[in-house]
Order: structure tokens, then C-alpha cells, then sequence
């Protein structure tokens, strides 16, 4: 995933504090790579464990191979923060499933739900900055992606058989069906 980084980087001309920085490395925010399946939300505590209950009984996904390719720089809303994606190419449809899921239990807490269009992506980078232009202009935009299933030579294949909902410093493990 960090070949995708220094590809990115260089494809943009970032360089110093001005170029992305693996979610490894970061001091704050989540420091693993992910690919989401909502947009950010707050629950009060206790919202917590009947929210977690709910997701376990909503969640119904099979165990698959997820394959992301093509790497993109996605912004924030508030175009404050750039992201270097990967979006998902292989096993998109049942990531796309997983997110519906989520989504009508977050409706039930009147939460929002995810991005329309959906472009679930695993995140692996990060900049304080909006790059949107850039990439726009070296067709790396991920906010506009047309991918699909296609894949390219430069991708990863990863086995998915559970899903992690963190909320504040608890991470709770919903599996899939084998």
C-alpha cells in the first residue's frame, strides 16, 4: 500500500508537509489502513452498546475477497483534508451491501448515512490540504471516479471476513458468514 503512497506523491509532485502521509505514520485520527462503510457520527454512551447490538443483527455479508486498485486522492466536505484511496474494484457489490446495512441502522439512530454515489475506497494516506485541483488536473480525482470491477496491474487483494466498528476508544468485531 505504501508503493500506492509513493506513487501518488510523486504523480502530484508532493514533497515535505505538503505530500501525503501514510495513516501508519499519522499522530492522530485512525491509524490503520480502512476501507469505511459510513461517514463519521457521534453516538452518547448510552447509545453505544444498543447501537453495536443493532449492527450485529443488520450486518449480513458472506466472507469475500476484496480487490482495490487505482489509486485516487479523494476530499473531505469541507475540502480541509485530502485522502489517497484505493477504491474497491473486486467485491464492490457486497461492499456496497454492507454499506446499505449500516446505513438503515443509522437512519433508525437519525444519523446520516454514506456518500450518494458510494465510492468505498481504502484510505492510505492523508494531507492537511485540498488537492482536489491537482488531482483533477492529473485525472486522479476520486470524488468523481468511474471505476468498476476492472482491475489494473497495480493492485491488492485482501480476504475480508469481519467487519470493526470503532466508536470512541472501544472496537467492536462483527464477522461475516463463512
Amino acid at each position: 500500500m505504501d508503493g500506492f503512497l509513493e506513487d501518488m506523491n510523486e504523480t502530484l509532485g508532493l514533497e515535505g508537509e505538503n505530500r501525503f502521509v501514510s495513516l501508519k505514520e499519522e499522530k492522530i485520527g485512525c491509524n490503520i489502513y480502512h476501507v469505511s462503510l459510513t461517514k463519521l457520527f457521534f453516538l452518547r454512551e448510552f447509545q453505544i452498546e444498543p447501537f453495536v447490538r443493532d449492527v450485529r443483527k443488520a450486518v449480513r455479508a458472506p466472507s469475500f475477497l476484496m480487490t482495490l486498485s487505482d489509486p485516487q486522492v479523494f476530499t473531505n466536505e469541507d475540502m480541509s483534508r485530502s485522502f489517497c484511496g484505493v477504491p474497491v474494484q473486486g467485491g464492490l457489490g457486497i461492499v456496497l451491501q454492507l454499506i446499505r446495512q449500516f446505513d438503515e441502522v443509522l437512519t433508525s439512530y437519525h444519523k446520516e448515512v454514506y456518500y450518494d454515489p458510494a465510492i468505498p475506497h481504502g484510505t492510505i494516506g492523508s494531507c492537511v490540504s485540498d488537492l482536489s485541483f491537482l488531482a483533477k488536473k492529473y485525472s486522479v480525482y476520486g470524488n468523481e471516479y468511474k471505476g468498476g470491477e476492472e482491475t489494473t496491474d497495480t493492485e491488492v487483494e485482501v480476504s475480508v471476513d469481519s467487519v470493526f466498528l470503532s466508536i470512541g476508544n472501544k472496537t467492536f468485531r462483527i464477522p461475516l458468514d463463512s
